[in-house]
């Protein structure tokens, strides 16, 4: 192989890796800052049919209403409670949000599953 064919192939690998060091940076950016996330802050055991949890919700778009999913586990890890949290629109960022879960049994712990923009 000539220098010729040398410099062309390293000039084309070093294209390829940019194009490709591009994309996984872009899809980085994208999936580090999502349109919303939850986390939770706390939760306590109010009795054997109830669990109270808190958590923040930050959106990057306040007029965006939303959905989260939090959930009750007993010692098995079994769901003793499950709830739908809808959360309005408003000019407010970052929340957070206190909701009492009603639960069949005894809980030991609590969380938020996930949060998504309500469908319209």
């Amino acid at each position: 192989m000539g220098a010729h064919q040398g410099r062309i192939r390293t000039l084309l690998l070093t294209i390829l890796f940019l194009i490709f060091a591009s994309a996984v940076a872009a899809v980085g950016v994208r999936y580090a800052n999502p349109a919303i996330r939850s986390e939770l802050v706390a939760f306590t055991i109010d009795s054997q049919t109830q669990t109270t949890i808190r958590f923040n919700l930050s959106r990057r778009d306040p007029h965006l209403t939303v959905t989260c999913r939090v959930i009750a586990r007993d010692l098995s890890t079994a769901i003793v409670g499950d709830k739908y949290v809808e959360i309005g629109s408003g000019v407010i960022k970052d929340l957070e949000i206190r909701e009492v879960i009603p639960t069949r049994s005894r809980a030991v712990t609590a969380s938020v599953v996930r949060c998504l923009p309500k469908e319209r």
